[in-house]
């Protein structure tokens, strides 16, 4: 859920500036892509109706709904990662800039 949220999140902070001009900085779009990667709260509610409404078992509402869990807990974790990560690439581009100099 997570990897897969995450490059989803990346895909789509990365639209081409001519189309976006006010698109998100590489460096805050990687902190955007691991802090939306994890499962949300509005995932409690369409699993208990889907539930319900019998459209999924209930062992696997179970273990989606502990899927959700786990990524909702990580989530700090995910913070302090894309604090570093963001960080490196800001040095990155930093670094590359006054190479040109």
């Amino acid at each position: 859920l997570i990897f897969l949220k995450g490059i989803t999140v990346a895909a789509a902070t990365r639209v081409p500036r001519w189309m976006e001009p006010n698109r998100l900085e590489p460096y805050d779009a990687v902190k955007l892509a691991f802090l939306l990667s994890g499962g949300g709260e509005f995932a409690f509610v369409v699993l208990a109706l889907a539930e319900k409404l019998e459209v999924l078992p209930k062992d696997l509402g179970g273990l989606l709904t502990a899927i959700v869990l786990i990524t909702m807990a990580v989530t700090p974790l995910l913070g302090i990662a894309a604090s570093a990560v963001s960080n490196n690439y800001i040095f990155d581009q930093n670094s590359h800039e006054f190479d040109g100099d």
